[in-house]
C-alpha cells in the first residue's frame, strides 16, 4: 500500500469549497495537493484559504488540460452527477493524469440509491434530470444512477485494468466507492 507521507501529489478533483480539502491539509502539505473544479471562485477560494494549488476544470473533459500526473486523484460525488458523454471520457481523462502505480479514487450512486431499484435500465445507467445545482444545466450535471457490472466495464474498458476496490455505501454510507491503480511501467 501506498503510505501517506510518501505521497508527493494529490488532485481532489470536482473539490467545490473544500469539504475534504480541509481535513487533507492536515495531513498533507498543501504544497502537494491541487484542486480543480467548474466552479472557479471555489479553486481560488481553496487557494486563498488553504495554500493548495488549483487549476479551473470545464464540464466536457476535451476542454480541460490537467497540468501534471498525481499519485491520488480523488473525486467525491461527480461520476454521480456525469451525462453518459462525458462519464466514460473523465474516468479515462482521471486515469491517465496517474502517475505509476497512482490511484484514482471516485465514488458513485449505486442501484441502493435508487428510489426504485427496478427502474435501472439494462444498461446499468440511469441519468435523471433532476440536481442540487441552481446553475448547472442539465445537459452538464444532474443526478446518475450506476451499477456495479456498469462501472467495472467501464473501468476495463478506459483503463485497461480491473477495479482494484470496491465499497458499497461507503462515502456518507450512501455512494459507492471505486479504487483503480495504474500500475507501474504499463507501457513497457
Amino acid at each position: 500500500g501506498v503510505r501517506i507521507e510518501e505521497i508527493n501529489k494529490v488532485h481532489e478533483f470536482a473539490c467545490g469549497y473544500g469539504r475534504f480539502t480541509r481535513h487533507l491539509v492536515k495531513l498533507i502539505n498543501p504544497s502537494k495537493i491541487t484542486v480543480s473544479d467548474v466552479y472557479r471562485e471555489a479553486v481560488d477560494f481553496q487557494k486563498n484559504i488553504f495554500g493548495v494549488m488549483g487549476f479551473y476544470s470545464e464540464f466536457n473533459p476535451a476542454d480541460v488540460e490537467i497540468p501534471e500526473k498525481y499519485d491520488v486523484i480523488f473525486v467525491a460525488s461527480l461520476f454521480s452527477h456525469l451525462p453518459i458523454n462525458t462519464w466514460c471520457p473523465w474516468l479515462n481523462k482521471l486515469y491517465n493524469s496517474l502517475n505509476d502505480n497512482g490511484v484514482l479514487i471516485f465514488s458513485t450512486h449505486g442501484k441502493s440509491c435508487m428510489a426504485n431499484p427496478d427502474e435501472m435500465p439494462q444498461s446499468g445507467f440511469l441519468y435523471c434530470h433532476m440536481s442540487e445545482s441552481k446553475t448547472h444545466s442539465f445537459e452538464d450535471y444532474a443526478t446518475t444512477y450506476v451499477t456495479s457490472e456498469f462501472v467495472n466495464k467501464s473501468v476495463k474498458k478506459e483503463t485497461g485494468q480491473d477495479v482494484l476496490l470496491e465499497i458499497p455505501k461507503y462515502l456518507w454510507n450512501y455512494q459507492d466507492v471505486y479504487v483503480v491503480r495504474r500500475p507501474l511501467n504499463e507501457f513497457e
